[in-house]
């Protein structure tokens, strides 16, 4: 059996103001998207499967408006959550804590952590080049 380990790069780089609104922006449409996903899921409109949920929802304004590899990666997150959560209500004695169900983002605050895989960013020497959705 083969474990992927998940590796999370950290950088804090002095940013411009456009680019602060544009990381701002793409973590905001990350949160929107949870909710859109979330509200899909609790209220029955959309299978527990993140191909499905893609392609029904890829037109979605908050879906166009991050990479579509990320959008697929949050969606596949939130799936894994209700997932878990499931499994939680039928074999409790399985976890050692309880596992809550997968909640909304607060409309004010809607800021989710965006996750790019290689496909969606590029390393130009010292810069980090993001690819963002074209509307």
């Amino acid at each position: 059996m083969h474990v992927q380990e998940n590796r999370c790069i950290v950088i804090q780089p002095r940013l411009t103001r456009e680019q602060e609104i544009v990381i701002g922006n793409l973590c905001y449409n990350a949160g929107k998207v949870w909710n859109v996903v979330n509200y899909h899921l609790i209220n029955g409109n959309l299978k527990f499967n993140v191909y499905d949920i893609y392609s029904k929802l890829r037109n979605n304004f908050f879906v166009r408006n991050i990479h579509s590899r990320s959008a697929q990666i949050l969606m596949g997150q939130l799936v894994e959550g209700w997932e878990k959560y499931f499994d939680y209500l039928k074999n409790p004695e399985n976890y050692s804590s309880p596992v809550r169900r997968p909640g909304f983002m607060d409309k004010r605050r809607a800021h989710h952590t965006i996750i790019y895989d290689k496909t969606g960013f590029k390393v130009l020497g010292s810069k980090i080049r993001l690819s963002i959705q074209n509307n």
